[in-house]
């Protein structure tokens, strides 16, 4: 019978031109998805024993790989010592992958670029790529370095990522990212035998806004150093992360920056209500204290997270202008608070103001005096205590009774600034 030896094969416009050997595939597509897909082992695809690949060369508009979705990418594959050799070029990812036969052998990647969109942060579970097989943890074998990194169109540097993945095990023994905005460094793994993931992680940033832009939260806040760590586990595999699954603790500190004022529904990291936000919807007006947004010396963050809900072990804002403190929960899987809010203006500021008018010099310093042994009385006189409740999107908030703010507010006061 007749056998085909060799074959050119034209992907949209164009005609195929017939190679020396093998199979040779070139042209365009509008849109790829390889979700669920694998080259098969060996470095060959053959037909009838006899036709193999020998190249694709493809250009593909749209490419969707493990979620994430590259433009304008041009793939070019090769068979390569029982492997795969695939190089990338496109304003997305550019660089060079080697894929190995069998299924827990490491994929090996050296990028020039790669830029990702981080995953929305919505609780909502995101299931893992079937390909990852489910004996890896939806994760493969992976060795990935990427000279420039970039989330969104945000750079942040060098990044690094090594896991390992055996029979009902999978690790993540680093994953590391530095430059001049961010240094982040994570592990954890999955095993088969919990069903349960973990993710231990450590950041510390320069510029938590343009953090918070990479992220989604556009124009959240300006400025701000950032330090923190999140210890979380959940079930289901590495890429099956949710929000409303976690279950841990995350600790944040932020310093000299500003939260801005947003639209609602924008500008909340992890579900929490803008401060920005509060003094518009609040009875009390607070526009003298706040201006155009929350200018802070510090924020301190310590969440307990469990059955889709972050609760405040300790939570407080504190700027030259007020101290806000927050206390209650989040939902993160039902998406709504359930909080108690305290803002204390720092009213106390403007007495050595008036021992100068009265009395001069030695006013000032009367003034001064004064201030310091008064202005914890005089700040915890002037706090206005209020409960939010509801929806993210749009929350109810209400004044609490005047001797019920004092009286619930006296444990935070005391509790102190570090």
């Amino acid at each position: 019978g007749m056998a085909v030896a060799r074959a050119g094969i034209v992907l949209g416009a164009g005609e195929p031109v017939l190679p020396r050997e093998g199979v040779v595939v070139r042209g365009a597509l509008e849109s790829l998805d390889l979700s669920g897909w694998r080259l098969p082992a060996g470095g060959a695809v053959t037909a009838g024993g006899s036709l193999s690949l020998t190249l694709a060369d493809v250009h593909i508009g749209r490419l969707q790989v493990m979620g994430q979705t590259f433009a304008d990418t041009t793939v070019r594959v090769q068979p390569d010592s029982g492997g795969w050799v695939v190089g990338l070029e496109g304003p997305d990812v550019a660089g060079g992958i080697l894929l190995p036969a069998g299924p827990f052998r490491t994929v090996t990647a050296r990028l020039d670029h790669l830029r990702l969109q981080p995953p929305p942060m919505n609780g909502a579970r995101d299931k893992a790529d079937s390909a990852a097989g489910a004996d890896s943890g939806g994760l493969p074998a992976l060795d990935i370095v990427a000279a420039e990194f970039f989330l969104r169109d945000q750079a942040l540097g060098r990044m690094e990522l090594l896991t390992r993945a055996a029979d009902g095990e999978t690790t993540i023994e680093r994953a590391w990212l530095s430059g001049p905005l961010l240094d982040f460094k994570a592990s954890g793994g999955w095993t088969r035998k919990t069903g349960r993931s973990q993710l231990v992680m450590q950041l510390h940033g320069n510029d938590a806004g343009r953090l918070l832009n990479a992220l989604g939260y556009a124009d959240a806040m300006r400025g701000g150093k950032i330090s923190g760590s999140l210890d979380v586990s959940w079930e289901g595999r590495i890429l099956e992360f949710s929000l409303a699954e976690l279950t841990g603790r995350l600790d944040l500190r932020l310093t000299d920056g500003q939260i801005l004022t947003v639209e609602p529904g924008a500008g909340r990291l992890f579900g929490l209500l803008s401060i920005a936000e509060l003094p518009r919807r609040l009875s009390l007006n607070f526009s003298d204290l706040f201006g155009k947004g929350f200018a802070y010396d510090r924020i301190v963050a310590q969440l307990e997270l469990a059955d889709g809900d972050a609760y405040t072990r300790r939570f407080y804002m504190e700027g030259t202008a007020a101290r806000v403190e927050l206390d209650g929960r989040i939902g993160l899987a039902a998406r709504d608070y359930d909080q108690r809010v305290t803002v204390i203006p720092k009213v106390s500021n403007t007495l050595p103001a008036i021992g100068a008018v009265t009395a001069g010099p030695v006013g000032i310093v009367a003034g001064l005096v004064t201030q310091k042994l008064l202005e914890k009385e005089i700040n915890k006189l002037t706090r206005y205590r209020y409960r939010v409740a509801g929806s993210w999107d749009a929350p109810h908030i209400e004044p609490m009774a005047t001797a019920d703010a004092v009286e619930q507010t006296e444990p935070l006061a005391q509790e102190g600034t570090p």
